[in-house]
Formats: structure tokens, C-alpha cells, sequence
């Protein structure tokens, strides 16, 4: 099998992870809007549950948001793997070891194996 993730991999998936409840709350569950009528008074009022909707959910877009940015920039800057985490995804097969690792972490305080 030949798997090669990238962190911009990384980053898109949780992206649409973080999405999903978005989706669930506005589209499953819906907005409801309540309207109320008083005939005698002429009056009628509504109501939806829009606000409280949006704020279960606020947190997963800010979360959405933010991992879309990083997987725009990561794919945009080709971000590799620091050493550790690449040797680590090698060895359980996830991505491959081929290829000059870019000069971004080579002799950088982030590899521990300096």
C-alpha cells in the first residue's frame, strides 16, 4: 500500500470533522421559526431559535476555520513532517520515506534526534 500523508492531510481532515456538526445542528435539526398571532389586538410576533443554534455550534466553526487556514497553508508552503513525527509515521507505514527531507527542520532545536 502506498500512503503518503502530508500535514495539509492532516489538517483537511479535521477540518470536515470539525464540520460536521454544523452541518448536523443547521441542517438535520433545522432552525424553527415560531410565529404567533393575536387576532383581537392585531399583534403577531416571531421567534427562532437561530441564536441559540448557532451558539452550540460556535466553537466548531472557529475550529473549522482554523484548520481549513492551516490546511491552506501547509499545502500552500509544502510544511513537512518534523524529522521525529516523519520517522515515526515511516515506521508505521504511513507515509513514505523517500525523498530529501526539506530544509525547514534540518538542524532545527525541533528534531530531538540532534
Amino acid at each position: 500500500m502506498n500512503v503518503d500523508i502530508k500535514p495539509h492531510h492532516v489538517a483537511r481532515v479535521l477540518a470536515i470533522l470539525c464540520a460536521l456538526p454544523i452541518f448536523w445542528v443547521f441542517v438535520v435539526q433545522g432552525v424553527t421559526t415560531t410565529t404567533t398571532y393575536d387576532v383581537s389586538a392585531g399583534d403577531f410576533s416571531s421567534s427562532s431559535d437561530f441564536g441559540s443554534q448557532f451558539a452550540k455550534v460556535f466553537i466548531f466553526v472557529l475550529l473549522t476555520a482554523a484548520f481549513a487556514i492551516a490546511e491552506w497553508y501547509t499545502r500552500k508552503n509544502q510544511t513537512p513532517w518534523p524529522p521525529s513525527v516523519k520517522k515515526k509515521l515511516v515506521n508505521m507505514g504511513l507515509t513514505s520515506a523517500d525523498g530529501p527531507q526539506s530544509g525547514r527542520f534540518q538542524n532545527s532545536p525541533l528534531d530531538p534526534d540532534q
